[in-house]
């Protein structure tokens, strides 16, 4: 077709000007002139010799007429330093770039003029084949005469097989679905199928006794071995003999339809079970690669899973920025969204690394800090990298090892853990250590810092002068546990956060005393029982009781109190009226101590980790009941980590104790040791006669039962500082996602496994662009929500499980699709479960739910 396009161009000139000097400096078409045959026309070449080529064309340049004569030169025009002058000046000059166009021999020009005679090639189709040439994918006029008989070929018998659409469609669709297979039985048509792949991926054609499906499962392997190979650094020995595409234009085609495969909804099943079958054949398992050897390909389960162990050995001898990067890349991977348990994985990598890198930093900062407690302070609760950092990590790193299933194959992960818990405790007893040494040199003072003591005086006093106001005491919320909160909820409220010192010791019966009306001048008194309390204007206090008959009595107000699991997830009328009718209203969390010190602490974890969720929750029960201002406090911080070593078991002072955990002893007398701090509570303005021991680091006391890993009471900063959160609602906004249309997409999967992934997409519906909300996708049983979010491809929040959607990088109008893997944390009983997709702020349906089988039930 093209060649006839150009052998008609070429035979005009000769008709119209006698002698044609063709210069063609990429030797495009060096074939095609050796071939070239017009009538009553002489063709010469050059073949590395201008005196040669003269001799030969000297006997016809003689008459008064130009000859009629074509002279082939596979070389630039100037390098050719005027050798055929009289011959061009007789003739005329065809070449790259020449004009007019019937002149510009350049391949891109001559091939798209060539198809556009057809009537067979659109527009786009001719500016694609253009780019392409340009792009040095096609070298020679052979090469676009490949493409040309295969797009005669593809709209013949294999367009009413396949449809419209070029080869690209047509091998996606006869590699990804059978269903084609009886229509090219009928047609016979493999054979052809087999030379349009053959042109355009350079795959072997179909072999005599090769049959379709065969052939199916030959191809797929030479464009996924093409693909794999494309997108490593080097190969390895035992894939050096593989059939893969070697020229480039047809490498880019099998590495454009791999990708194309995957990146296509409806097909990426395929994709997975055929690349499962690809992968075994070969032996990617048994073959070891390196890390930066497998950086950029996306072609194999196994060469990810590959990819990951080798990330961990990485982090294990030194963790680095981009180590971390490479984990945070790969969490929105192409096998991260097929495979919920790689997802987890990265996930748990990322973290892990986050948590080593935050506490070297830790640990090279603290050297240069000045040697006063003011300064730590600030730097644990403030500054672009504040200090909390590292609690923050450590608690999302455990929170995702704990939900983890962990096998046989995941021995690298687990030792990365454990060298991550290890840092952690080395950066964190360093700096709970120099924090308490600074701290008693400044007499236990740091004066910037607001005592808790002092909240409802200073904070909760002034937010009840504004309007109605909620008083939310929370059992163990930690500093860095509120940071994150108030980032969640900075978008739909006005948040204003500042750290405290918390009453000592830091345990409930006194923090939470503390936040009262009139406990600056609250003393810590011995309650018998080996129980404290803290006495305010002569009533002891010790009990939740006790704290809010206290509250009612001394604020003058009307007080309601409830607790927070009764806010959600809908408050019952009485609750809702006594909202409505209270001027403060006192909500109480669930006590985590309790959980912990009776040894439930796979319980204890989740409630930590539903926590702020269920705060968020209740928060927009309380704006929508009328609260104007809400501020959330806590009794003290905590340490939650690995199970206590006898290492790291201290003895307690003895003496008369009137109180023992396993991280203070109060009391009066007994022993002093150097490995741990004692001072006078009276020294902390909160008494007179009771004394207090604290270990310097993270070691404990002995103490007969007690948590094993869950600890609190002493004057570690992740112990003592408290947050203090003021929160008002921001102004009526357009409600979020309704101007969506939201698709939720399981692909058809069972739930077999702990692990389950879905992806969410969407796309606008009008002309404006709204705000992306934060969604939440629920697995649930009869109501019953038995699953939790434990990561996404982006916009995760660990805190609350919560994703925040973005529109679309390519596509503005659509929503980024986002692929979130879910935890079973209740084992279903029924059949089938169903998945719900909700906006994360008002709990609203945004798609209809949908039914999963439950294929648990068979395991």
């Amino acid at each position: 077709i093209v060649s006839d396009y150009l052998r008609d161009l070429i035979e005009k000139q000769v008709e119209n000007r006698g002698t044609v000097v063709w210069y063609d400096p990429e030797s495009c078409y060096a074939d095609f002139a050796e071939r070239l045959s017009l009538p009553d026309t002489t063709v010469e070449c050059y073949d590395g010799s201008f005196f040669e080529l003269r001799s030969r064309i000297e006997p016809l340049m003689g008459g008064l007429e130009p000859p009629k004569l074509v002279i082939y030169v596979p070389l630039d025009r100037a390098k050719a330093q005027n050798a055929l002058i009289e011959a061009e000046m007789a003739g005329v000059v065809m070449r790259p770039g020449a004009q007019p166009w019937t002149l510009n021999t350049r391949l891109a020009v001559v091939a798209k003029n060539g198809l556009k005679a057809t009537g067979q090639w659109t527009e786009e189709d001719l500016k694609k084949v253009e780019r392409e040439i340009e792009a040095r994918k096609y070298s020679s006029i052979e090469e676009i005469e490949k493409i040309a008989d295969v797009r005669e070929h593809a709209t013949g018998v294999l367009q009413l097989i396949f449809g419209p659409g070029d080869f690209m469609d047509v091998a996606l669709k006869f590699l990804s679905d059978p269903k084609f297979d009886t229509r090219i039985e009928e047609k016979d048509a493999l054979a052809e199928l087999s030379q349009m792949m053959a042109a355009e991926l350079d795959a072997e054609p179909l072999a005599d006794d090769e049959d379709l499906d065969s052939y199916r499962s030959r191809l797929a392997r030479y464009v996924l071995a093409t693909d794999f190979l494309a997108g490593i650094s080097s190969v390895p020995d035992q894939l050096a003999s593989v059939r893969a595409a070697s020229r480039p234009g047809a490498k880019d085609a099998c590495v454009k339809l791999a990708k194309t495969w995957r990146s296509m909804r409806d097909l990426q099943k395929s994709y997975v079970d055929r690349a499962s079958a690809v992968e075994k054949e070969l032996g990617i398992s048994r073959i070891s690669f390196s890390m930066d050897q497998i950086l950029r390909t996306e072609t194999f389960l196994e060469v990810e899973r590959s990819l990951q162990k080798s990330v961990e050995e990485a982090l294990i001898q030194k963790a680095n920025e981009d180590l971390v990067q490479i984990a945070a890349a790969h969490r929105s991977s192409f096998w991260s969204e097929q495979t919920a348990e790689v997802q987890a994985r990265w996930s748990l990598i990322e973290t892990a690394g986050q948590l080593l890198l935050e506490a070297e930093r830790i640990e090279n900062e603290i050297r240069y800090l000045p040697e006063e407690v003011d300064s730590i302070f600030l730097a644990y609760t403030s500054g672009d990298r504040p200090w909390y950092l590292l609690d923050s990590h450590h608690r999302n790193m455990e929170k995702k090892f704990h939900n983890f299933d962990f096998h046989t194959t995941e021995d690298g992960l687990e030792r990365l853990v454990y060298q991550a818990r290890d840092r952690y405790s080395k950066a964190g007893e360093t700096l709970a250590e120099k924090f308490l040494r600074f701290y008693q040199k400044a007499g236990f003072r740091i004066d910037r810092a607001l005592n808790q003591t002092e909240i409802f005086e200073k904070v909760v006093t002034p937010a009840i002068e504004e309007g109605k106001s909620a008083y939310v005491w929370v059992d163990a919320l930690r500093f860095e546990m509120a940071q994150e909160l108030v980032r969640i909820l900075s978008q739909e409220c006005d948040c204003e956060i500042k750290p405290a010192l918390a009453a000592v010791p830091t345990i409930t019966e006194i923090g939470m005393a503390a936040l009262l009306p009139g406990a600056q001048k609250g003393k810590v008194i011995s309650a018998g029982d080996g129980k404290l309390g803290m006495e305010i204007d002569g009533t002891l206090i010790r009990t939740r009781d006790d704290r809010i008959k206290f509250l009612k009595s001394k604020t003058g107000l009307k007080v309601f109190d409830v607790k927070l699991d009764d806010l959600l997830p809908t408050p019952k009328t009485p609750v809702i009226e006594g909202i409505e009718d209270a001027e403060l209203i006192l909500v109480t969390s669930q006590e985590i101590d309790a959980l912990c010190e009776d040894e439930n602490v796979a319980l204890a974890r989740r409630t930590m980790d539903d926590i702020l969720l269920m705060l968020q929750r209740a928060f927009r029960v309380l704006v929508k009941s009328g609260v104007n201002r809400i501020v959330i406090s806590s009794d003290h911080g905590y340490l939650f980590g690995d199970e206590l070593g006898e290492d790291m078991k201290i003895s307690a002072p003895g003496g008369k104790t009137s109180d023992l955990h396993r991280r203070v002893w109060v009391g009066v007398g007994g022993a002093a040791e150097k490995s741990y701090l004692r001072a006078k509570i009276a020294d902390f303005g909160l008494g007179e006669d009771l004394e207090i021991a604290v270990p310097w680091n993270f070691s404990c006391f002995k103490v007969s039962g007690g948590s094993r890993a869950y600890f609190h009471g002493g004057l570690s900063p992740q112990e003592i500082i408290v947050p203090v959160v003021v929160m008002s609602p921001a102004s009526d906004g357009a409600e979020e996602g309704k101007d969506i249309i939201w698709d939720l997409d399981y692909g058809d999967k069972k739930l077999t496994t702990r692990f389950f992934s879905a992806k969410v997409a969407g796309r606008i519906k009008g002309i404006s662009l709204p705000v992306p909300p934060s969604v939440r996708v629920e697995l649930r049983e009869g109501g019953k929500v038995i699953s939790k979010p434990v990561s996404a491809s982006y916009g995760f929040e660990d805190e609350t499980g919560d994703v925040q959607m973005k529109l679309g990088e390519k596509d503005p109008l659509a929503l980024e699709p986002n692929t979130v893997t879910m935890m079973i944390i209740e084992d279903p009983s029924q059949k089938k479960v169903r998945i719900h997709l909700t906006e994360a702020v008002t709990g609203v349906e945004l798609t209809p739910p949908k039914e999963i089988e439950n294929a648990l039930l068979q395991y």
